[in-house]
């Protein structure tokens, strides 16, 4: 899709290119993308709410105020809805509501880029485009703030004071975080900075507050977004944690003293002792044979086997 939606190099806002593509009419000559959002199990004789971009669009609803399409630069596409922000007229059998499971189903309609036959009927051409299941949940939007153990908002007197904090709204979705002085804070201040989400929920603001002290007291909100937030926060010396590494004792050095000696004793033959007759002897040499053990070396093998992650992504 990225040709439809715009040659984009990196992450950015395409919410514009998005609903040309699904609207009818549109620079393409007719609609290339759509998504369709349906509710599962919407109980007994009921019919599931239906958010049909390309018809909402096409209607001119309204629905685009709820919609923001974020690419991430790197082939994947966010589509972000406001569901109490969608019109009623653009939902069939709606609303949606907080908790509800959605089916949806994301569709590529480029006849040339598909390869389809011109003379296929609409039918057959429904059953030609490529379509893309996904199944999530309706969530509130929500976002908090990362705390110390005092459940504090807590940042440095620095020019790169860090205010950090999670949310589960869209990635690449923009609002503001404020600071403001409170209690007898001085000297008084009052900040603003535009953060981005990131891929991971995170989001980051900084501001530069070297000119208070440790112990000065603020509130830190967010304006501009989906969800509410307000926390005190607190001036600290350091945010960080440091831990001593842990102390290293040395083995005792081990001296092997070499085995000792033993020096075999000397035989001392005595001569015969004489005889009158003396007698003819033939001494046989005695042949002493002496051994020595051998001790076998074990040599031992350790297989280390690594195991390797395949991270499958798919491109829409």
């Amino acid at each position: 899709m990225t040709g439809i939606l715009g040659n984009n190099a990196e992450s950015g806002d395409v919410t514009a290119e998005f609903a040309a593509a699904v609207q009818e009419n549109n620079t393409f000559g007719d609609a290339k993308i759509n998504a369709v959002f349906t509710e599962q199990d919407p109980g007994a004789n009921q019919d599931p709410a239906t958010l049909d971009l390309a018809d909402a669009l096409n209607s001119n609803t309204g629905v685009e105020n709820a919609l923001t399409v974020i690419y991430d630069g790197q082939g994947t596409y966010y589509i972000f809805v406001e569901y109490d922000q969608i019109p009623s007229a653009a939902v069939t059998d709606g609303p949606f509501e907080a908790g509800d499971d959605i089916d949806a189903d994301i569709s590529a309609q480029d006849d040339r880029l598909l390869g389809l036959d011109d003379d296929l009927t609409e039918d057959e051409q429904d059953e030609a485009y490529l379509t893309t299941p996904a199944n999530f949940s309706v969530e509130e939007a929500e976002g908090s703030f990362d705390l110390n153990d005092d459940d504090l908002v807590a940042t440095t007197a620095s020019e790169d004071a860090q205010i950090t904090g999670t949310t589960n709204v869209a990635p690449g979705t923009e609002f503001t975080v404020r600071v403001q002085s409170t209690g007898d804070t001085q000297p008084r201040f009052f900040n603003s900075q535009t953060v981005t989400v990131q891929a991971d929920g995170t989001f980051n603001a900084s501001f530069d507050l070297s000119e208070q002290s440790t112990g000065d007291e603020f509130t830190a909100s967010v304006r501009q977004a989906a969800f509410t937030l307000s926390e005190d926060g607190v001036i600290v010396d350091s945010t960080g944690t440091t831990t001593e590494p842990p102390e290293t004792t040395e083995p005792p050095e081990e001296t092997t003293e070499p085995p000792e000696t033993t020096e075999p004793p000397e035989e001392t033959t005595e001569p015969p002792a004489e005889t009158t007759e003396p007698m003819e002897t033939t001494e046989e040499p005695t042949e002493t044979s002496t051994s020595t053990p051998g001790f076998g070396a074990v040599l031992a093998v350790i297989a280390l086997i690594g195991a390797a992650l395949l991270a499958v992504r798919r491109d829409n």
